[in-house]
């Protein structure tokens, strides 16, 4: 799991692994990465006894079906057409890759792991061989102190076979640290699964209005774009799609609309950064950066297309209730106990106590799949939560948009924006600087929980 944090001098990526293991014992350990150089410059961690100091709960959705842990609710896919209809009617499901039951190359001594996602993105290619699921993440380099992009990646094939594929780019050098390139060859539906909940209702929006007011609401979006159907540049797949991790609606300014963005390493190890706007008028404008992460001379090779709301580019979420929290209470309570988070910023309600800032008109979104409390059980606890969203930089390649937020005991609430990258002068920055926003629980920063139907 990744969160990033946003400081003032600088943000780095809090990368944890946690773990339990057969002795009843569970922790985590966790390593403190510098967004501009991608070294570790810190870590930390903690040991303790499974259900004393440390819990595992279950959410309350889309979890694979196990009679053990009864749950009953979700739906196996054993067919490729299965897999494709899930996909483009904007299901949400869980992965689950079981490796030790693949065919692979490697000795017996080599030990393979288990392992899955609920997050994906996913392309059909045009030359009727497939689909690709694909999920991105940051981890460990075998050099100590550094870490690599990863990527992992699952290619089913109409006949029902899978292959699955990693990869580690370090990222200093660009080296794949990935040991097997062979990958796994594998079975939809036996050793590599996709579930999603049965009872889920999907609902579409086929307007701006009713996708702006999906995001508003705190639905968990989605998109799906067929890539024959856009204009312009076209796309090299005949359909693909994402869930929006997190969004910024702008009301004004030289690019109104909803903004948000996916980026993953692809297989050469370079940079992938698609960025997309919804525009008032219903079209999707689609921008796909392609750059070399470890050559800060490459020149991005960028692409664009446009497609049209409704036709080429449809919007979808589970269609499910959900509740304001509106003090630290509840929204400590809902995190414990596995619910679903959402939260809002709308930075129209909030003050720069500086006056510098103008953010009137613009709102941002996120799925909270992280959050902290800072100075648990003293009068200065407060909780953290942060979203960001990887944009292409036609300088630095790269450009991260941050908000973070402190909530205390009594809902004040301050957010920290931030927009990182390095300058034309080659130096690591914020546009942002100093900038702390007062805002109030139930205001300007909002959380709501998702309410499962039983």
């Amino acid at each position: 799991m990744d969160v990033l944090n946003s400081w003032r001098q600088s943000i780095s990526f809090v990368l944890v692994f946690s773990f339990v293991d057969a002795d009843g014992f569970a922790g985590f350990d966790a390593f403190r990465v510098a967004a501009d150089t991608g070294l570790v410059v810190g870590s930390y961690g903690a040991l303790c006894r499974l259900g004393t100091g440390a819990t595992f709960v279950r959410k309350g959705i889309h979890q694979p079906e196990d009679k053990k842990l009864r749950i009953s609710r979700s739906t196996l896919i054993a067919s490729y057409d299965d897999l494709l209809l899930a996909l483009v009617e904007g299901r949400q499901m869980t992965i689950a890759a079981i490796a030790t039951d693949c065919v692979h190359p490697l000795p017996p001594e080599v030990i393979v792991a288990e392992g899955g996602s609920t997050y994906y993105q996913y392309y059909v290619v045009p030359d009727g061989t497939g689909l690709a699921v694909e999920w991105p993440g940051l981890s460990l380099s075998e050099v100590e102190g550094q870490t690599v992009f990863a990527a992992t990646r699952a290619v089913i094939r109409p006949d029902g076979s899978a292959g699955v594929f990693a990869n580690a780019f370090n990222a200093l050098t660009g080296e794949d640290e990935f040991p097997h390139p062979g990958g796994f060859q594998c079975v939809l539906g036996e050793s590599v699964k996709f579930f999603y909940a049965s009872g889920d209702a999907i609902e579409a929006f086929e307007t701006h209005d009713q996708v702006d007011s999906a995001f508003m609401d705190g639905k968990e979006v989605r998109l799906d774009v067929y890539g024959d159907l856009c204009e312009g540049a076209k796309p090299l797949f005949l359909s693909a799609g994402a869930e929006v991790l997190a969004w910024v609606r702008e009301e004004a300014g030289d690019s109104p609309g909803i903004h948000f963005s996916q980026s993953i390493a692809d297989l050469a190890g370079d940079i992938v950064v698609q960025d997309f706007r919804l525009g008032p008028e219903g079209m999707l404008h689609a921008t796909i950066a392609v750059f070399d992460p470890v050559d800060p001379g490459d020149v991005p090779d960028v692409s664009a297309f446009n497609c049209t709301l409704g036709d080429a580019a449809k919007f979808s979420a589970p269609d499910y209730d959900r509740a304001e929290l509106t003090d630290f209470a509840s929204v400590l309570a809902a995190q414990l106990s596995g619910a679903k988070l959402l939260a809002e910023m709308d930075l129209s309600e909030c003050v720069d106590p500086t006056g510098q800032v103008d953010l009137s008109g613009v709102t941002v979104g996120a799925y909270l799949r992280d959050l902290v409390v800072l100075g648990p059980g003293t009068p200065e606890a407060r909780i953290f939560l942060s979203a960001f969203a990887v944009h292409s930089d036609p300088i630095g390649g790269l450009v991260y948009e941050t908000f973070s937020a402190t909530v205390d005991e009594n809902g004040n609430a301050l957010v920290y924006p931030g927009l990182w990258r390095f300058g034309e002068n080659g130096e690591w920055g914020d546009d942002f600087r100093e900038t702390v926003l007062e805002c109030a629980l139930g205001e300007g920063v909002r959380i709501f929980e998702a309410l499962i139907p039983e």
